[in-house]
């Protein structure tokens, strides 16, 4: 279980994004899809060295997936 507490900032006004490495973030976004949970509007982002998808938590803040072949 992993959680962020802020304090007095309005929600959906996060300037940190926690990344987690995932093995295959194509897989995780078809589950998560699943569930309920799409993407973001940006979708996959491939930089090349590391790809990686958004998702809103139910708190309106913002978590990334990320992958690195």
């Amino acid at each position: 279980r992993f959680a962020l507490h802020q304090g007095d900032r309005p929600q959906g006004e996060s300037t940190a994004v926690p990344s987690l490495r995932v093995g295959d973030l194509d897989a995780e976004i078809a589950r998560l899809a699943g569930l309920g949970i799409p993407p973001t509007d940006r979708g996959v982002t491939d930089t090349g060295v590391t790809r990686f998808a958004g998702f809103i938590d139910p708190d309106g803040n913002e978590i990334q997936l990320m992958e690195r072949p």
